[in-house]
């Protein structure tokens, strides 16, 4: 769980995220990823983890990939406004 932390992923719509932490939601105690959009429409989002690796249309939701030097601009900006 904990290793997706720190991570880059391409979301099946192809938008690019960076995974900030993992949290629990207060009410039901499901834990959520929480990531960074790296395309600039939303800061951020949170997904249930039970979730993270669905398919959609046979594909994965989310598919781990390394980094374009403008991705990791994004993440250290978006990181120091938090």
């Amino acid at each position: 769980m904990s290793a997706l932390v720190g991570k880059y992923f391409r979301h099946c719509k192809g938008n690019f995220c960076y995974v900030k932490n993992i949290s629990m939601n207060t009410e039901t105690n499901e834990k959520l990823v929480n990531y960074i959009n790296l395309d600039g429409t939303v800061d951020h989002w949170s997904v249930p983890l039970l979730m993270w690796n669905d398919l959609i249309d046979n594909r994965q939701r989310f598919t781990q990939i390394i980094p374009f030097q403008e991705h990791l601009k994004s993440v250290k900006d978006h990181l120091n406004k938090s």
